[in-house]
Parts: C-alpha cells; structure tokens; sequence
C-alpha cells in the first residue's frame, strides 16, 4: 500500500522491513514490487533474486513513495497482479 495514509513513519517502516527482509531471501526464490495507491504500479518487475536483482530491489524499495487512495478495486483486475497470479510464481 503507498497510497497517502502510509504518509511519513508508515511507508518509512515499510521500507525499513523491506531492506531488512533481505537477508531472509534466498537467491533461488523470486521476487517483486508491486505498489497501489490510485492505481497499482509494478516497481521491481518479478525476477529470481539475484545478487542483480538484489540491488534492484533496494532501489525499488527507496523508490516507494505514499500518494493517492488506496485503489482496493484494482487489487486483482490489475495487470501487474493478474501476471503475478499466473505461471510466473
């Protein structure tokens, strides 16, 4: 969720999970960054966590910025999240 109740602390703490999470993901799994506030954004499209990848998704993550409504009626109409619902898991 970026949308703008996540404003300040929330998305600061959201951030700082996601940088400290890292550490528990094995290069073998795949990851990435979908984000939805007025409309779902992909930021880090899904990819096997490598050491590439990795750094992407850092800055993917400080990337991450609070605006807009929580679009909740796109939360699986979106493309980007059909995609991830697919074969691509």
């Amino acid at each position: 969720d970026t949308s703008g109740s996540m404003r300040g602390e929330p998305i600061n703490a959201l951030k700082t999970a996601m940088i400290n999470t890292i550490q528990y993901i094995n290069d073998d799994n795949y990851i990435g960054i979908i984000g939805f506030d007025s409309d779902v954004r992909e930021y880090l499209p899904i990819d096997q966590f490598s050491l590439t990848q990795k750094t992407l998704y850092k800055g993917a993550v400080n990337s991450l910025d609070a605006n807009g409504n929580t679009a909740m009626s796109l939360r699986c109409n979106g493309p980007h999240l059909q995609e991830v619902s697919g074969t691509r898991r």
